[in-house]
């Protein structure tokens, strides 16, 4: 079983180099000031765009719906989760809250079948 926990963003538009499944992508983790919310862009190692704009939402796999219609493998084969200890209620984190109360964490896909049985 992996789980991989993210280090917060240090900015409201941060972009995060990750190694998820052995290969490298690029995270930009952007707040949406007139939203008070995050949402979450995900690139090739080279910058390609492969998602942009995914709200990020606690309690909700964030790959999931992004994933569908399109080629799956060019997203990590595992899912995005953002968890906040203090609560199971799924809810959009705030501008301190990502990365202070809440996690962000890589499940790997043994992980999520484990899980899931």
């Amino acid at each position: 079983m992996t789980i991989f926990r993210m280090r917060r963003p240090s900015t409201t538009d941060a972009l995060q180099r990750v190694i998820l499944a052995d290969v490298e992508y690029q995270l930009r983790w952007r707040y949406i000031q007139i939203e008070d919310r995050w949402a979450l862009d995900i690139r090739s190692a080279n910058g390609a765009p492969l998602a942009e704009g995914i709200r990020v939402v606690q309690g909700l796999a964030l790959l999931g719906e992004v994933r569908a219609g399109r080629g799956a493998d060019e997203f990590p084969p595992g899912e995005l989760f953002v968890d906040d200890r203090r609560t199971t209620a799924r809810r959009e984190p705030r501008l301190a809250d990502l990365g202070t109360d809440l996690a962000i964490y890589y499940v790997d896909p043994s992980t999520l079948a484990e899980l899931a049985t």
